[in-house]
C-alpha cells in the first residue's frame, strides 16, 4: 500500500516545499528543550531556476510523489496517476475555499508613490485589515487612490485607520460600500512571491489556475495548493471506482504570508484560519474510521482542519 505524499507536494506549481509556520496548533511553551524545532532546521537550498514560474499544461500534469511505507521505497508518478492509488471505500477530503483577488494596487493621494496591497481579513464597519507596502511610508491618515486590475485609476480610495503592532493596517474604503463586491475588477490573485509577476500582468490562465476546479465560497487569500490538480475528469473517474469524496471550507489566512522571524518554533505566533466542517463530512470520516476504511486529506489545509476537530472530539462531531 502506497501512502501518498500529494497533500505535502504542491506548495509551488510544482515540486516539494515544506512551510513550517502552516503547522497547526504548535506547542508553546516556556521551558526549552534539546527537542525545540529551530527555524534554521528548515533550512535548504532551492536554486531559483528550479521553482517553476508557470504551471504544467495541464493540471493532472503535474508530479506526484509515493512512498511505500513498508520498504521506504519512493516512486516518481504523474498526478493523473492517482487512481491506482486510491481504492473503492476511500474517503477523499477536499478543501473547498475559494481565493479572492486579494492584491491591490493604487498611489499615494499625497504624493506619487505606488503603494501595494494584500488584503487579510475584514474588519469592522466594512473596514479591512491589510498587508501594505511600503508600510512605512503608509502611516494613519494616508489616502489611497486605487487602480482596477489592469492598471487604470478609479474612483475608489482607501485610508489607513491605525496600525498594529505588526505593521498591518486597517483601511477604510472610500467610493463603496462593500469592497469585497469590487475585487473581481480592482484585485489581482494573491500568487505567492516566488510567483514573479509584474502588477497588473496576470494572465487569464494565472487567474484560472490559480484555484481548484471545486472552489466554492470565497475567503481565502491563498490557495489550498494540493487540491489545484484536481481536474472534474479526475474527480469523476475516482467517483467512479467507488471512492467517496467530501469537502469542508478553511480559509486560508495570514500565515501562509506571515515570515517565521524567530528562532525557535515554539515562539512564532499563529493566526487563527475559520473552518467549517460539514455534518455530511463528519458522518463520512467517522464511518470510515469505524469500518477500518482510508481518509485521505488533500492538502495541509485540510489536515489542520481534521486535526484541530480531533483534538475536540473523536469521533468527530
Amino acid at each position: 500500500t502506497f501512502f501518498l505524499i500529494f497533500w505535502l507536494f504542491f506548495r509551488c506549481w510544482c515540486g516539494l516545499v515544506f512551510f513550517p509556520e502552516k503547522c497547526v496548533n504548535p506547542a508553546v511553551s516556556g521551558e526549552k528543550s534539546e527537542n525545540t524545532l529551530k527555524t534554521a532546521d528548515f533550512d535548504f537550498d532551492l536554486p531559483p531556476g528550479l521553482v517553476a514560474q508557470h504551471p504544467a499544461l495541464t493540471r493532472d500534469a503535474s508530479r506526484l510523489l509515493a512512498t511505500e511505507r513498508a520498504s521506504g521505497q519512493r516512486a516518481h508518478h504523474h498526478f493523473a496517476d492517482l487512481p491506482q492509488f486510491l481504492h473503492a471505500g476511500d474517503v477523499l477530503v477536499l478543501n473547498n475555499s475559494r481565493v479572492i483577488p486579494a492584491r491591490l494596487h493604487g498611489r499615494k493621494i499625497a504624493g506619487k508613490a505606488t503603494v501595494e496591497i494584500l488584503l487579510i481579513e475584514p474588519a469592522q464597519h466594512s473596514t479591512w485589515w491589510a498587508m501594505v507596502r511600503p508600510g512605512k511610508r503608509l502611516p494613519p491618515s494616508t489616502r489611497i487612490a486605487l487602480h482596477d486590475r489592469t492598471g487604470q485609476p478609479t474612483s475608489l480610495v482607501t485610508e489607513v485607520i491605525e496600525k498594529n503592532e505588526e505593521g498591518h493596517a486597517r483601511l477604510r474604503f472610500d467610493g463603496t460600500e462593500d469592497v469585497f463586491t469590487e475585487l473581481e475588477r480592482l484585485g489581482e490573485m494573491p500568487l505567492p512571491p516566488y510567483i514573479q509577476r509584474e502588477a497588473h500582468s496576470q494572465t487569464k490562465a494565472d487567474i484560472e489556475r490559480y484555484q481548484t476546479v471545486y472552489a466554492d465560497p470565497a475567503g481565502s487569500i491563498a490557495a489550498p495548493t494540493a487540491g489545484l490538480h484536481f481536474t472534474e475528469a479526475l474527480l469523476d473517474q475516482l467517483r467512479s471506482q467507488g471512492v467517496e469524496i467530501h469537502a469542508l471550507t478553511l480559509h486560508v489566512g495570514l500565515g501562509t504570508f506571515a515570515p517565521v522571524k524567530v528562532d525557535s518554533l515554539d515562539e512564532h505566533h499563529m493566526h487563527t484560519e475559520h473552518y467549517t466542517l460539514p455534518p455530511e463530512t463528519t458522518a463520512a470520516i467517522n464511518a470510515a474510521k469505524a469500518e477500518g476504511r482510508r481518509v485521505i486529506a488533500v492538502g495541509t489545509t485540510t489536515v489542520r482542519v481534521l486535526e484541530s476537530a480531533a483534538q475536540t472530539h473523536m469521533p468527530l462531531a
